[in-house]
């Protein structure tokens, strides 16, 4: 820290941190935006794997039936 202030860096409060990170409001926004990321990716996969079971049942149908 010594070498910083013969630069004139000063050190922020706990306060003045808390301010820089945005708040509890910011982490609270934050928290939601990649909640909301990690459910649509999660909903995007489940599709995706039920148009793939989907399409396995169809081609196993189409077999079935001589096709």
């Amino acid at each position: 820290m010594k070498n910083l202030e013969n630069f004139g860096v000063q050190e922020l409060s706990a306060n003045e941190i808390n301010q820089t990170n945005g708040g509890w409001l910011g982490r609270l926004t934050g928290s939601l935006f990649r909640s909301t990321l990690y459910m649509g990716a999660n909903a995007v996969k489940g599709c995706l794997g039920l148009m793939g079971a989907l399409a396995g049942l169809g081609d196993g149908l189409r077999k079935g039936m001589g096709k």
